[in-house]
């Protein structure tokens, strides 16, 4: 149940301890230890299901993939991401850099100081369109379409029908844009072999958009160098 919901989601390597833990063993050395209270009977069930290295705490399932994706890129990039403008809660704001202090890792505000007080970056998605600019100077621009009577979210030239998704997204972005890295939550796999060695036969070149362009590092380098950004893989 564990690898199902943790691991297997996220297309990352675990090692089940016992039933209410697993072992996540990540590329840089580094070994992220995840435990379940969702079979303790004696926790409510409006409880948070998920301890991530003893303090993170995520719910439901669409929480844990964000969640803990945002937690790894954390390690493995070194940067805390806060989605909010320095000042914006000067409380919040202590606390944060003090929980990374021990760690190391540096903490950006992903909005300009001052910029706003209050921010819920989902508004920005599911209102019109928007070009909102980061506390780096990049920019995202996201907007709302309606198409056949249907609508659409789009972050950054990505489409989705569903806001959650986009708002999954518009983080992830963020956090590619200030960090300058993508993170891969899978290995790096071989080229197919239809492809050639090395790529050298690419089916899609410059385009990179056939089914078996899914998970080939031809074209995740591809769109890395499309969108400014260097990869990372996570195992």
């Amino acid at each position: 149940m564990i690898q199902f919901f943790l691991t297997d989601s996220l297309y990352l390597n675990g090692e089940i301890v016992d039933e209410h833990k697993v072992v996540i063993h990540l590329s840089n050395g580094q070994d992220i230890v995840a435990e379940c209270n969702k079979f303790n009977l004696e926790v409510p069930s409006e409880a948070k299901r998920w301890i991530i290295d003893g303090h993170l705490n995520i719910g439901n399932l669409d929480d844990d993939k964000r969640a803990l994706c945002e937690y790894i890129a954390e390690q493995l990039t070194g940067k805390h991401i806060i989605f909010r403008s320095k000042g914006a809660d000067t409380v919040a704001d202590a606390q944060d850099e003090q929980d990374t202090a021990t760690t190391g890792h540096k903490v950006i505000y992903a909005y300009p100081e001052k910029a706003h007080e209050k921010f819920a970056d989902s508004e920005f998605i599911g209102v019109g369109e928007n070009h909102i600019l980061l506390s780096n100077g990049k920019t995202i621009d996201t907007n709302q379409v309606l198409r056949d009577g249907k609508m659409y979210y789009v972050v950054d030239g990505q489409w989705f029908t569903r806001l959650n998704y986009a708002h999954t997204y518009f983080r992830q972005r963020v956090i590619e844009l200030l960090t300058g890295s993508r993170i891969i939550f899978h290995k790096q796999r071989p080229v197919p072999d239809i492809c050639g060695v090395n790529g050298m036969a690419c089916r899609a070149k410059g385009e990179c958009n056939t089914a078996i362009c899914s998970y080939c590092p031809v074209a995740e380098n591809f769109f890395a160098a499309k969108n400014g950004v260097n990869l990372i893989y996570a195992i």
